[in-house]
């Protein structure tokens, strides 16, 4: 036997004002934690982000449930570094001048890379943030712009960190030195012409596609202040100028027409 079911008492029926509830739930479950996410783009195109929070409940070590390890590895990836184990997220205490955050790239192939970043949340507005190259002695100001940089294939595990500050004024001047030195590829003359005012010892010079792919190499060792090298002729397109120098390698892109 059937009965008509009594509207007021079935448990079929939501309450009126769920979509408030579950707003409501929401806002107290809000984040105002500080988090950084950091971007990395490889030669091959893949996409890596990684994460840094702020908790006062955590260290500069390995922090159980509050630091995620990196368990799905890319031909090309970038990791923080704790305790020479790889994690994708890490939680800190805080951000200042005196925090490093080491972290390591893994390559495939040789080519030009960028580390940006992705994502601010919840940051003071006078945050900067670094990449510091160990090898060559450099600040480069993220909140500015990309940091791009030609690598060979490999790993790099104790080159790269991320900081808050630019603390050692030395390492400065050795930027703005290197910094000095120019080079390009003249489209008129099919030569590629390094200008070294500064008369630093010029090692090398190879020329790169966008694959990667070496199209010329050749040895210098040379202080002079103009040299010159013609290249044979080779298809128009972008490519990645690699000069290695006494204060560090330098890429630059170039378009040959």
């Amino acid at each position: 036997m059937f009965h008509e079911e009594d509207p007021t008492s079935s448990m079929f029926i939501k309450p009126s004002n769920t979509k408030a509830n579950e707003k409501s739930t929401s806002q107290q479950m809000a984040d105002g934690r500080t988090k950084l996410r950091l971007g990395f783009n490889s030669v091959n195109t893949m996409h890596r982000q990684l994460l840094v929070t702020i908790d006062s409940l955590t260290t500069l070590g390995y922090d159980w449930g509050y630091d995620a390890p990196n368990i799905d590895n890319q031909i090309d990836d970038m990791f923080w570094l704790i305790d020479d184990e790889k994690y994708v997220i890490q939680a800190i205490h805080e951000m200042n001048e005196h925090i490093a955050l080491p972290f390591g790239l893994h390559l495939r192939n040789d080519g030009l890379n960028n580390i940006t970043i992705d994502k601010l949340e919840n940051t003071p507005e006078d945050l900067v943030v670094y990449v510091h190259d160990k090898e060559l002695n450099s600040y480069h100001n993220l909140s500015q712009d990309d940091y791009e940089i030609f690598l060979l294939a490999g790993d790099y595990l104790n080159r790269f960190e991320i900081t808050f500050s630019t603390n050692q004024a030395l390492d400065i001047e050795d930027v703005k030195e290197k910094a000095k030195i120019e080079v390009f590829y003249s489209n008129e003359k099919k030569h590629i012409i390094i200008q070294n005012p500064v008369n630093t010892l010029v090692k090398s010079i190879e020329l790169y596609n966008v694959l990667g792919q070496s199209i010329f190499k050749r040895e210098i060792l040379s202080t002079k202040n103009n040299i010159e090298y013609g290249v044979t002729p080779i298809r128009s397109g972008v490519y990645i100028l690699n000069i290695d120098t006494a204060n560090g390698i330098l890429s630059k892109k170039v378009l040959i027409e």
